[in-house]
């Protein structure tokens, strides 16, 4: 059937918005051109002192580079107008287009009704009556035509009306395709223009940004490095949003639905600080606790239930609440926004941020103990009703467990009004919410409670994702355990550099420093502590690591293997790098700060033994039952130690050879406070019972441990064997004994321990830490002293040379040109084909040290090079094919040999003075770990 519609029906014609296009782009252009010519805009420049008005009252440094946002905001405009008018412009002409396309739709209608009308007018022409019907078939339907043949009028007019149809279809379908086609090209026209708006605004607000709301929306036009304007943006619409959220916090119990809503509409802001804190000036935490108690009587077996979810987004707001930081990928510039800006923000009833954290740590001390049930229960149900730090710990530990860049703030551990210590008044120190805490859980006994019973009955309610009798997830129902997983540094800051968020977290450890070094909750009880506290307490850490819960009697101490609460001490532990001089400014705070460090890391290495003490209990494999159930502790101790190897030598050296001088509080050999341990337990360290044992039974920390170790005893050996032999070398070998003998102790006991504590190293062990330790000494042999950041030495740098500084390209560029990871295999064959009495490993050590010096002091007063000639003439097959006489260290061991007898037959007196002094030395070391382990 013909399509006879008119030309504007059949198609439709384009909306006429160009007009509206061309308003807009008008109306953007005059936006652009405005935010150009504002003063911040135009002055970006010139110092805010040759500003006038308003603007020069603002700070200027981010007076400056908001007017370069400014520029830049103002440039996105022009393009996005210019894409509108251009969209404006093809849509005028696709209307022109279309409008001839209609006309022409019409005249082929009009020329088919024409066809039509003459086909009919026709039929009429031969109408009945020209032929009789008597005489012809078909009657009055036949006639004539003009040349005497017979047709059909009916049948003329058939053909006629198909051959106007055929005609039109084809014209209207050339029309509609070409129409389809305009069309397309006018769409492919939309989609350039929103491109090119798009192209204008993403480098302003990104997609991300958009979906995310107003406040990210903010930190994108602006960003951390205009704070002051993204802070208030964001601030201002955290008052909105935190009105709303307490509203429906307020108003329980909330149903399923309720807290499904609640997740979708204000979950992800309750990870940003300033949303976080906006909602806690206006819901207490007795507020919050019952939310989530209410949510915890409606989470189902999913770990992934939304009341789940909605009591870790509470707990992540109440972990930034005591002035805790997020520093995930997602909130990371809101947290470095709000720790430039929070000072100065006033919010509900005038609250200030500094008096929000403090309400905060006072409500989680004052409703610590206080005893919480959910809707429908009471009190006096017991196993549903639950102490509000057992709360607290749940819901934030599953946002800590979450989010590893998550951390409570400072203020936790060390309470912001804490007036400085004053011995004479002890009563006027005000615990921490962390002391506090930790005294809680001693007396309820939530230690014992968290680690005896593996099915769960001990344990009165969840409020997190927890399945019955799996032991890693009981450890989520320890409030301690879980504050342990917020108070490690973030992820972000280990390998990233940030001076604002390392600032805040330069504060958050010192805070933690103070309480681990502080006094805990169970008296000393008579054992050996080499700072005794006034008050008769046991050091926090101490307490920690070696007397909480089942620790106390030799058993378990977190359901984690004390893996958090080790990387907790680990990072507040950590050395840092010393200023130059003692009259450097800062000095002194650092000194102070260092000495706490240095007193957890030895209260930890206390604990830890104290655990070993508590019983002899061993496993079947004769490993200690304290470290079999505290392997991560264990470990994390092996890292803390392995940074503190110094001390040991140190300490070593005293117990065996000068005494005690548990008043030292500085390392001479170092610089850096020490840990202050006393002879005996000295000593334990090195029995068969002791710390050096029980770690062989981590083989990775184990070989950490013998890595650093033997770094720092051969960085020593070198030091002192290349000094100045001086006149007659007295001095020179004497500063050899004293400063070596307690490194010999160390090395020794590294070594035997495995042995004594029936964990002997297989072949391939022993191979393993002859590769790593020729490889340290290969990298200390040809990197520059002042290129190693090392830090006492530091177990980082001791494991990246262990395993070969030719794979690091930090270090790569100062290997020799000739260097072949080959020479490493030679010197660790070597290495691994000498004698295995411990002597005779350190005096290869001095050997390859003296071999290394630009002289070889003797009497008959041979230079270096003379020596060496004549030891090529008497050793030919040692000489390599261009006549030279292999470095030490790339000579194998039999040509180590051949060097060694021939010095010793040259008489060289500082030769055989050192490998004496060192073969001396070795043997009193072994004598003092023997005597250790009987």
């Amino acid at each position: 059937m013909a399509d006879v519609r008119s030309g504007a029906e059949a198609l439709p014609q384009v909306p006429r918005v160009a007009m509206s296009a061309e308003a807009i782009a008008t109306d953007i252009n005059r936006q652009g051109t405005a935010i150009g010519n504002t003063q911040v805009a135009q002055n970006r420049s010139l110092p805010p002192e040759e500003w006038t008005g308003a603007a020069a009252d603002a700070a200027s440094t981010e007076i400056q580079k908001l007017g370069e946002k400014t520029v830049t905001l103002s440039e996105a405009f022009s393009p996005a107008a210019t894409a509108l008018n251009e969209w404006g412009s093809a849509v005028n002409s696709a209307i022109s287009d279309v409008t001839g396309l209609q006309n022409e739709w019409d005249k082929a209608v009009q020329d088919y009704n024409k066809a039509i009308e003459e086909a009919d007018a026709a039929y009429e022409a031969h109408g009945p009556g020209v032929l009789q019907p008597y005489l012809y078939g078909g009657g009055s339907d036949m006639y004539r035509d003009s040349n005497g043949l017979l047709r059909s009028r009916s049948a003329d007019r058939d053909e006629a009306y198909n051959n106007a149809s055929g005609v039109l279809t084809t014209a209207q379908d050339d029309i509609r395709a070409r129409y389809v086609k305009r069309l397309n090209e006018l769409d492919d026209a939309a989609q350039t223009a929103a491109d090119n708006i798009n192209a204008a605004r993403e480098p302003i607000v990104s997609d991300e940004a958009g979906a995310g709301g107003r406040s990210v929306v903010g930190v994108n036009l602006f960003g951390s490095d205009t704070p002051l304007l993204a802070g208030a943006e964001q601030w201002e619409d955290a008052q909105v949003q935190a009105e709303q959220m307490a509203e429906v916090l307020k108003n329980q119990p909330m149903t399923a639905q309720d807290i499904k809503e609640f997740n979708e509409k204000w979950g992800d802001l309750l990870e940003n600080p300033f949303y976080a804190y906006a909602l806690k000036q206006r819901v207490s935490t007795d507020e919050l606790y019952a939310a989530v108690l209410n949510a915890g009587t409606l989470a189902g077996q999913d770990p992934k239930d939304p009341s789940y979810t909605f009591n870790k987004n509470l707990g992540t707001a109440l972990a930034l609440a005591t002035g805790g930081a997020n520093l995930s990928d997602s909130n990371r510039e809101n947290q470095k926004i709000f720790d430039t800006v929070s000072g100065g923000l006033v919010g509900e009833n005038g609250q200030r941020i500094d008096g929000t954290t403090q309400q905060t740590l006072n409500e989680l001390k004052e409703t610590g103990r206080k005893q919480f049930a959910p809707p429908g229960y009471d009190n006096a149900t017991p196993e549903f009703t639950m102490d509000g730090y057992d709360i607290a710990g749940q819901i934030m530990g599953q946002a800590g467990r979450e989010n590893t860049s998550l951390t409570l703030g400072p203020g936790f551990y060390h309470d912001p009004l804490d007036p400085k210590p004053d011995p004479d008044h002890p009563e006027l120190h005000i615990k921490s919410v962390f002391e506090d805490m930790v005294a809680w859980d001693y007396e309820v006994g939530a230690g014992s409670r968290a680690t005896e019973n593996y099915t769960g009955s001990a344990w009165r309610m969840n409020l997190v994702p927890y399945e019955h009798g799996n032991r890693d997830t009981m450890g989520y129902l320890d409030p301690l355990q879980n504050i342990f997983t917020l108070s490690d540094t973030p992820d972000y800051l280990h390998g990233n550099s940030d001076d604002v968020l390392q600032q805040y977290e330069d504060k958050r450890l010192a805070a933690l420093r103070y309480v681990l070094a502080s006094d805990g909750p169970e008296d000393e009880g008579g054992i050996e502590v080499i700072q005794p506290s006034k008050s008769g307490k046991m050091n926090m850490t101490r307490y920690l690591t070696g007397w909480r819960g089942l620790a106390a009697n030799g058993g378990l101490a977190y359901i984690d293997g004390g893996d958090a609460f080790g990387d907790m001490v680990n990072d507040a532990s950590a050395r840092t790098a010393k200023p130059l001089s003692p009259s450097d400014p800062g000095y002194l705070e650092w000194q102070a700060d260092d000495q706490l460090r240095a007193r957890v890391a030895e209260n930890f290495l206390g604990g830890y033994e104290d655990g070993l003490n508590h019983n002899a209990d061993k496993t079947s494999t004769g490993e200690d039952v304290f470290g079999n159930s505290n392997p991560k502790l264990r470990s994390w101790l092996g890292t803390v130690v392995a940074q503190r190897v110094d001390d040991l030598a140190y300490l070593s050296n005293q117990a065996n050879f000068v005494g005690m001088d548990t008043g030292h509080s500085i390392n001479p050999q170092s610089g850096y406070s020490m840990m202050n341990l006393s002879a005996e337990q000295v000593r334990q360290l090195y029995s068969k019972t002791g710390f050096l044992a029980d770690l062989t039974h981590d083989r990775a920390a184990y070989q950490n441990l013998s890595d650093a170790a033997w770094m720092g005893y051969s960085t020593e050996v070198r030091n002192l064997v290349g000094a100045d032999y001086g006149s007659n070398g007295k001095d020179w070998i004497n500063n050899f004994n004293s400063n070596t003998q307690g490194w010999d102790i160390l090395i020794n006991g590294i070594d035997t321990a495995p042995t004594d504590a029936g964990t002997a190293l297989t072949e391939a062990e022993q191979r393993t830490n002859a590769e790593h330790r020729a490889a340290i000494d290969f990298a200390l042999s040809v990197v520059p002293v002042d290129k190693i950041p090392v830090v006492g030495p530091g177990l980082s740098v001791a494991k990246t040379f262990a395993e070969g500084i030719w794979k690091d390209p930090l270090y790569e560029k100062y290997l020799p040109t000739e260097f072949s990871a080959e020479d490493i295999q030679r010197r660790a064959d070597a290495e691994f084909k000498v004698d295995a009495e411990i002597g005779e490993k350190l005096n290869a050590e001095v050997k390859s040290a003296f071999m290394a010096r630009s002289e070889w002091p003797n009497t008959a007063g041979m230079s270096k090079e003379e020596l060496l000639v004549e030891f090529a003439k008497q050793y030919p097959d040692d000489v390599r094919e261009d006549g030279s006489v292999p470095a030490y260290s790339q000579m194998t061991s039999e040509e180590r040999g051949h060097l060694r007898t021939f010095l010793d037959s040259k008489n060289i007196s500082s030769f055989a003075e050192l490998t004496g002094a060192n073969a001396e030395n070795a043997k009193a070391a072994n004598t003092f770990v023997e005597n250790c382990r009987k």
